[in-house]
């Protein structure tokens, strides 16, 4: 990989070095297990305390209708979740939401689980995401940079079982519910970003 900058000429950098580098040198950010953060549940006992004391009619939605054509993919997508640990196997639940994919046009697709009903309940506790002039304002002076996908950063952190119950998943496939902090939950971002700064 070469990189290319103006003032500074070219200079040449090989990945496989850099890697195993920031490998030896941080092994604790990079071991091989799922690298759960600390339990979320402090976090989200402070918002879903609303849920707790105004106790609110139990909801069940009916699974969304999937095309056929996305059924195995679907399908799939549950079961490397189940395995990964960030969905559970459940029977009859008091709160279940309706869930879905996107197809995306690189072929794989966004899992979508629609919790409208427990975001009502939900009283956020707002943590303001920087904004992206203030971040490259704190890098001045830097010469590299790089770019992390955080996209699956929400399933780090575990839930106790009180809020697993709250975040049963309905699909045409059965009964779930989240292990790890689900996407689509009103907190989730505020939690994340407290945990990153």
């Amino acid at each position: 990989m070469t990189l290319d900058f103006s003032k500074r000429g070219k200079v040449k950098v090989r990945m496989d070095d850099c890697v195993n580098r920031m490998l030896n040198e941080f092994p604790v950010k990079f071991k091989e297990d799922e690298g759960c953060k600390t339990p979320a549940s402090n976090d989200l006992l402070l918002v879903l305390t609303r849920a707790r004391e105004f106790p609110t009619k139990p909801f069940q939605n009916r699974p969304y209708l999937v095309p056929k054509s996305h059924e195995a993919v679907f399908k799939k997508t549950i079961d490397e979740m189940v395995q990964w640990g960030i969905l559970e196997k459940c029977g009859p639940m008091d709160y279940l939401s309706p869930t879905f994919i996107v197809p995306k046009k690189d072929g794989r697709v966004r899992f979508v689980s629609d919790f409208w009903q427990l975001n009502e309940m939900i009283k956020r506790k707002v943590w303001l995401l920087p904004r992206i002039q203030d971040i490259l304002k704190k890098r001045n002076g830097y010469n590299y940079f790089s770019k992390l996908d955080l996209s699956l950063f929400f399933y780090t952190f575990e839930m106790d079982k009180a809020y697993k119950d709250l975040c049963g998943i309905v699909t045409p496939f059965g009964n779930y519910r989240y292990t790890r902090l689900p996407m689509g939950i009103k907190q989730s971002p505020d939690i994340a970003q407290a945990h990153i700064e």
